[in-house]
């Protein structure tokens, strides 16, 4: 069974440590698109406490058995003209650990931000996904998610010294 619940103060290095995992990821799936950090989790362990307890923040933790398995974290966002999107909550990372993919944490996140965002007054949730992370898209249009914009990224050459 999964539980989701928000981390508590302690069970933060273990979400940083899930999180380091998603920067590694990403950075795997395309070295030149992706930032590179040496310790993401460093970087995620003292970031995180800073946001719990945030308002415009939503930080879950799904556990199996007890165990830290994967967690979600999302901002309510206002309109962006830019982005031309109005005001919506934004699904930044979803991360599952290795160990419980297949057995429904990642829906179970989801939803749970989902439901989390709908209590807080979002009328949307949006998130981006790397093309390559098929599973993850087909996770997200399973819960209602739609495609509705597509990132294309160009390396340029680099400057010559004048």
């Amino acid at each position: 069974m999964v539980v989701v619940r928000p981390p508590t103060l302690d069970e933060i290095p273990a979400v940083a440590r899930l999180a380091g995992m998603l920067v590694a990821q990403h950075e795997a799936f395309d070295q030149e698109r992706f930032l590179h950090l040496d310790d993401p989790a460093a970087g995620y362990a003292r970031f995180l406490p800073r946001v719990l307890g945030d308002p415009k923040t939503v930080l879950l933790a799904a556990f199996v058995d007890g165990e830290l398995m994967g967690y979600v974290y999302g901002t309510l966002e206002g309109r962006d003209y830019f982005a031309l999107l109005d005001a919506c909550g934004k699904l930044h990372d979803i991360y599952v650990d290795d160990r419980a993919r297949g057995r429904g944490v990642g829906e179970a996140l989801v939803r749970a931000i989902q439901a989390e965002m709908t209590r807080r007054g979002a009328p949307r949730v949006v998130l981006l996904t790397a093309t390559q992370n098929e599973n993850a898209q087909r996770l997200f249009a399973k819960l209602g998610f739609r495609t509705t914009m597509l990132e294309m990224t160009a390396e340029l050459p680099k400057p010559t010294p004048e």
